[in-house]
């Protein structure tokens, strides 16, 4: 399933559930708002117990409010009746642009309500309805809205039991709809039917720039209509069509579609048993492909064969910045192909090698790659089978690179005397901003030592010390460290 956040990137912070009316302090704060009109831009509610009766407070606060553009009430149990309260108030306000309503169990019947409002309303661009139950009833009723809708601009519908009659229904929406330029149709159940629709769409629609398919059932089949359709168009950039039981026959077509459009800059493949065979493909399509920036093969069942064919691409691809291979099945001999492609390759930045095979002594061959490469800003390499001497290898390479901005080390069982080498490299290293090192058992005495190493580094900002058993002892370090250092540091502290 996928992360529910979207569009909205401030969470409201943690608060008591309400089983009534919202608490005192937040009706005031409403009130507030509706007296300051001019002030309040951004509102986060999320995840606060909120029911349809706390609903029409909100509601009225926003109908008039002069300023807010931004309302999130996700996460809560507004229902169908909630949704028409806030319905109500979108048809008054003239500056809300972006909403999410999702995990409301609003239903077919409360989508019914915001369909209703949205044919009126001038304003909002963003719609946020993740995992509220409207079904193939109610994605039609809200089709019948974005057809002549001329401002939304981004609709997600995950998770909201979506069958091959509601993607027709959005898909015919799509060929008269000139505004809407992301649609995130991912974890419902549309099958090769729903997606043959949805690539018809695509053949005339000019507008529409990501598609997210992701968790669906599209199949081989579907695949097939997809990439029939994007191979000529030239306006999609973005298609995610990962956990779809495509298989290595199947991702032909997408590979004649990557050599064909001229305006994909990313693909996510994720989670299909695409194999050897299916990577061969794919490798062979970004070889001449001239646009891709972004690749996501993860959990794909591709081995050492395959990691090959894809670094014999990576070495003459010239427009590739972001690669993940993560939960595959390479080994030593595929980091030693990929190690070579990146002492040629110039443009890669962030690769992604996280849980697969790869021991101490593969992880030396990135190492000396990553000493000759200048461009790499973020590498996860948190992989099975190592632990402090792989970790060893790395940091080595990260005293000289002065590229790599992020590393992410989770998990890889280091210890304290892994936090040692890892300490001495953060005293020497002038560019990493972002370290990963959760899950590390890293206790109280390593901890000491990354602590002694923060205030002598003053590049790192963010620490993820998440998992490591950090005691009382730990703790008071790291708390003396940072009033010498701007490190934000996210993690749990407890008794080892």
């Amino acid at each position: 399933m996928q992360h529910r956040r979207k569009f909205t990137q401030t969470h409201s912070p943690p608060s008591t559930k309400t089983q009534g009316t919202l608490p005192n302090r937040q009706n005031a704060l409403l009130n507030h708002s509706t007296c300051r009109p001019q002030t309040l831009k951004s509102l986060h509610l999320s995840d606060n117990g909120i029911r349809a009766e706390d609903a029409k407070h909100i509601a009225d606060a926003i109908r008039q409010n002069e300023a807010l553009n931004t309302l999130d009430i996700g996460f809560n149990q507004i229902n169908h009746e909630g949704a028409k309260y806030i319905a109500d108030a979108m048809r008054h306000n003239q500056t809300l642009s972006t909403l999410d309503l999702a995990i409301n169990s609003i239903g077919a019947s409360g989508v019914k309500h915001i369909a209703d409002a949205i044919r009126e309303n001038k304003t909002l661009t963003k719609l946020g309805l993740y995992a509220n139950n409207i079904g193939d009833e109610g994605t039609t009723i809200l089709a019948d809205a974005i057809r002549t809708n001329k401002v939304l601009t981004t609709l997600y519908l995950s998770g909201n039991y979506i069958y091959d009659e509601g993607a027709t229904k959005i898909a015919r929406a799509l060929q008269e709809n000139k505004t809407l330029t992301t649609l995130d149709l991912s974890s419902n159940s549309i099958s090769h039917q729903g997606a043959k629709a949805i690539a018809d769409a695509l053949r005339c629609n000019e507008t529409l720039k990501t598609l997210d398919l992701s968790h669906n059932k599209i199949g081989s089949e579907g695949t097939k209509h997809i990439c029939g359709a994007i191979g000529k168009n030239k306006i999609l950039t973005t298609l995610n069509v990962a956990y779809n039981e495509i298989d290595d026959q199947a991702v032909k077509t997408i590979a004649n579609a990557i050599r064909e459009n001229t305006a994909l800059t990313k693909v996510n493949l994720s989670e299909n048993p695409i194999g050897n065979q299916g990577a061969k493909s794919i490798a062979d399509a970004i070889r001449e492909n001239k646009t891709l920036t972004t690749l996501k093969l993860c959990s794909s069942k591709i081995s050492d064969d395959g990691a090959k064919d894809i670094a014999n691409a990576v070495r003459k691809n010239r427009t590739l910045t972001s690669l993940d291979l993560r939960e595959n099945r390479i080994s030593d001999e595929g980091a030693i192909d990929i190690a070579d492609a990146l002492r040629q390759n110039r443009t890669l930045t962030t690769l992604d090698l996280s849980y697969n095979y790869i021991s101490p002594e593969g992880a030396q061959d990135i190492r000396d790659a990553i000493r000759e490469n200048k461009n790499l800003t973020t590498l996860d390499l948190f992989c099975r089978d190592t632990g402090k001497a792989a970790v060893t290898e790395i940091t080595d390479a990260i005293r000289e690179n002065t590229a790599l901005t992020t590393l992410n080390l989770h998990g890889n069982r280091v210890g304290p005397e892994g936090a040692k080498e890892i300490a001495n490299a953060i005293r020497e290293n002038k560019t990493l901003t972002t370290l990963d090192l959760s899950y590390n058992a890293l206790s109280d005495e390593g901890t000491k030592m990354i602590a002694g190493a923060l205030r002598e580094n003053k590049a790192l900002t963010n620490l993820d010390l998440h998992g490591n058993g950090i005691g009382p002892e730990g703790a008071k370090e790291l708390a003396d460290a940072i009033q010498q250092n701007n490190v934000k540091i996210t993690g749990s502290i407890r008794s080892a």
